[in-house]
């Protein structure tokens, strides 16, 4: 067992490829300095996106989430695990594919395929 040097979880190369899991984290770190983080204030205090909010918000948009209601009724959404113990090779490269998608695409707008050329330059 190692640990990955982006998110230090431990990692067992058999159950997955682990120069994928890094580009992965790679991704979400030129999306997150990339996006334009909108400026909200709530009760007077502005409120800021942290990186790691950013990789949930990518996750759920990217459909790897589990839905919920909250008290009010209304459906809420949590990204699901993408560790290695909880996600195996072929559900990890429809993740990948789907959060290349919603950062290069939708969030960036520069295409999933230059964004994709930018994680390699970067790995």
């Amino acid at each position: 067992m190692s640990k990955c040097w982006l998110c230090s979880q431990e990692v067992s190369e058999k159950a997955r490829n682990y120069k994928h899991h890094c580009k992965l984290f790679v991704m979400f770190e030129i999306g997150f300095s990339n996006w334009e983080q909108p400026y909200i204030t709530y009760k007077g205090q502005a409120v800021n996106t942290s990186e790691e909010q950013f990789r949930e918000m990518v996750l759920v948009r990217a459909g790897h989430a589990d839905m919920y209601v909250d008290f009010e009724g209304s459906v809420r959404f949590t990204a699901r695990s993408i560790s290695y113990s909880k996600l195996g090779q072929k559900g990890f490269d429809v993740v990948y594919e789907n959060c290349l998608r919603v950062i290069g695409d939708d969030l960036l707008g520069c295409g999933k395929d230059d964004l994709h050329d930018e994680i390699i330059m970067r790995f």
